[in-house]
């Protein structure tokens, strides 16, 4: 019969090869749905409710629950989601994740700790701090006013001196909220001691068995590391996360604290070992219907930034475009502001100010979604400050550094490792050269770092004598043109500015500079300061 309707193509669709399953035609059912409605409308959740119950017989769990929440039968959504919600979230749906709990009642979240916590770790993707640290409050408050109820098998437990198994999962419980109150302190606010505190006290309540959530209290201690500006610590707690989530079997964990540890060797200026570790999580990440797991994303932002350091311009615009791309459609809001800072950075290193300017814009529009002054501070404004300047922005530049001047104890992460504020400092001091010092200049920068700095003139761009090449310390010297760029690299000049400087095109720049690359033997622009300076070719103050 079945067979013959479709035939005829009476409003059913076969499933599958098998012709084992149909369904209606969407149209149809549509139609069908709506005459329900219309005729018995009493009859809907009935029917959905059935289906629901029909679907989680089959263990077919996504489905029942949506079916579920059509129903109205909230009690029982509750309860599938309770089933399915950690291999949800491994899975990286946490879209998903997050839209059928807002759909529950207040009053039935407020009931189940673990789908608080499970709201909260979705809401770190899209959500400031304040809304995550809520919603670890009422998971606290629901597991603490619910006690445990005891059973023979508990009061058994307790007489032979041991820990019964529902008190083992209350403190487990209690303890992924602390781990998760570490990470959002560690990630939204920076505050390392307090992270520090809150990993102790996740130890204290996890088990030896839950090795998923102590991944998240290593991943936390990173997070304190790098506050505190010790890259190496960062990295080995990242590692230890790593291990840990992989020995879970959890992908989504996996993926993000490799991805964490990439980052940590980027601030640390191992390119290659950000290169084989983000291509380690994209492979991880890859599915047999060919879609990127959610969490790539993050793989795909850092493999960018790193192409971007060896001026790999192009190979490094399309790796960023495919990360920025699956964040917007998975959600993944927490990495739009960062993937856009990388994309603005890209685009200023080729020299389209307007392509970058996009990007800026659309970083400033994510952050504000999840907003934290920290992540600004600490991770993007270095290089909003190098576009402001870019772009003649440098109001915007002098208004942070007045914003800040007050807190000047609270360095970038990354200081420690390439002292990109030294960096941007070395702009600022340009730029003053260029329209004459606004006021207050001198005293914002000083407020800001105690560091002292030179204040020397433009290099020239004059010929170097001839001599001055047959004494570098080089196999194969610089070219005159390629000292001309190293000098205006040194004084912080985007591959723009150099064009400008020099009178040639942004191309032929790029090419003097993969060339100072390779005569250096450094990946990145900062490498090859360092390098140059060790090897004489530029002096302290330059």
């Amino acid at each position: 019969m079945l067979e013959q309707l479709e035939r005829a193509n009476l409003f059913i669709v076969a499933l599958d090869t098998q012709r084992l399953w149909y369904r209606y035609h969407a149209l149809f059912a549509q139609a069908v749905r709506h005459r329900l409605e219309q005729t018995q409308p009493a009859l809907v959740p009935i029917l959905y409710d059935r289906a629901s119950r029909w679907y989680a017989r089959q263990g077919r769990l996504n489905e029942a629950i949506a079916h579920a929440i059509t129903a109205r039968q909230w009690l029982w959504a509750a309860d599938l989601i309770e089933q399915v919600y950690t291999s949800i979230w491994g899975n990286s749906q946490h879209a998903r994740l997050r839209r059928w709990l807002e759909q529950l009642p207040a009053e039935v979240m407020c009931t189940r700790p673990r789908l608080c916590l499970a709201y909260a770790k979705t809401a770190f993707m899209v959500a400031p701090y304040t809304t995550v640290e809520r919603w670890l409050h009422d998971a606290e408050i629901a597991l603490r006013s619910t006690a445990p109820a005891a059973t023979p098998a508990s009061i058994s437990e307790a007489a032979e001196g041991g820990e019964s198994s529902t008190q083992q999962e209350r403190d487990d419980l209690l303890g992924a909220i602390a781990a998760q109150r570490a990470i959002i302190t560690g990630y939204y606010l920076g505050k390392g001691h307090a992270v520090l505190t809150f990993c102790q006290e996740a130890l204290a309540h996890l088990s030896e068995q839950n090795l998923l959530a102590r991944a998240e209290v290593a991943y936390a201690r990173s997070l304190a590391y790098h506050s505190f500006g010790d890259i190496v610590a960062s990295i080995q707690s990242t590692k230890e996360a790593t291990a840990l989530a992989q020995a879970a079997g959890d992908t989504s964990s996996t993926i993000i604290y490799q991805c964490r540890t990439a980052y940590c060797l980027l601030a640390h200026g191992k390119l290659h070992e950000v290169v084989q570790i983000t291509r380690q999580a994209a492979r991880l990440g890859s599915t047999p219907a060919g879609l990127p797991h959610a969490m790539t994303c993050w793989a795909s932002l850092f493999q960018a930034d790193a192409l971007r350091e060896w001026n790999r311009l192009d190979e490094a615009l399309d790796v960023a475009l495919q990360g920025v791309r699956l964040s917007e459609q998975t959600e993944t809001i927490v990495a739009l502001y960062l993937g856009y800072t990388i994309l603005m950075r890209i685009y200023l290193a080729q020299g389209e100010m307007d392509a970058a300017r996009l990007a800026f814009q659309r970083a400033e529009e994510a952050l504000m979604k999840t907003y934290s002054p920290y992540r600004r501070d600490a991770y993007l404004i270095v290089n909003w400050v190098q576009f402001w300047l870019a772009s003649g922005e440098m109001e915007r530049a002098l208004n942070w550094l007045q914003e800040i001047a007050p807190h000047p104890s609270a360095p970038s992460p990354s200081t420690n490792e390439h002292s990109p504020l030294a960096h941007e400092r070395a702009l600022l001091r340009n730029q003053e050269r260029k329209q004459g010092p606004p006021p207050y200049l001198d005293e914002l920068l000083d407020a800001f770092s105690s560091e002292h700095i030179t204040h020397s003139s433009p290099p020239s761009t004059s010929r170097q004598p001839k001599g001055h090449l047959l004494e570098q310390p080089l196999i194969e010297p610089l070219s005159e043109r390629e000292l001309e760029v190293l000098h205006l690299i040194a004084r912080g000049d985007s591959n723009q500015e150099i064009a400008e400087i020099l009178v040639i095109a942004v191309v032929t720049v790029k090419r003097h500079v993969t060339h100072i690359f390779e005569k250096l033997g450094v990946n990145n622009r900062m490498q090859a300061v360092v390098r140059a300076r060790s090897l004489g070719l530029l002096t302290d103050e330059t």
